[in-house]
């Protein structure tokens, strides 16, 4: 299971799959099994990370940062998974998977719409995005303004 499931599992998503069981059938005719559709159940997902976020010892800022948000769902959040989360969701096909499960959870916390829903990832070079004042090319190069070398 990848982190991007873990997430999901802990925030509710998956939970309620029901195995298939494939009953006894004459030894001379085999039937397939076929799973059945499993529908994804209704989460506000909103308000399951705000209750978390009340009840933490610690207060965490899980609306703007990834580390913070891990953290209250009890999953690692080193760097190293961040690394793997990047990477499950880094790709061509995760891209499209990760609009895919944008979409259904957003249909499942809006409803149906008669109008289109539009899931957009913009990606930014790290010399064009940081925070407290250095970007993230120059944490990764270890050369941040206003320390000394």
């Amino acid at each position: 299971m990848g982190i991007f499931s873990n997430i999901l599992a802990k925030l509710g998503f998956g939970e309620d799959k029901t195995e298939v069981v494939a009953e006894a059938a004459p030894a001379a005719v085999e039937a397939p099994v076929v799973a059945a559709p499993v529908a994804i159940s209704a989460v506000d997902v909103v308000a399951k990370l705000e209750a978390l976020a009340a009840a933490h010892a610690e207060k965490l800022n899980w609306k703007t940062s990834i580390v913070d948000l891990l953290k209250l769902l009890g999953l690692d959040s080193s760097l190293a998974v961040r690394k793997e989360l990047a990477g499950e969701l880094g790709g061509a096909a995760e891209k499209a998977d990760f609009i895919f499960a944008a979409k259904s959870l957003l249909t499942v916390a809006i409803g149906q719409t008669a109008a289109p829903i539009y899931v957009a990832l913009h990606e930014l070079p790290a010399e064009s995005w940081g925070y407290d004042g250095q970007t993230q090319a120059a944490r990764k190069a270890g050369k941040l303004i206003g320390e000394s070398a």
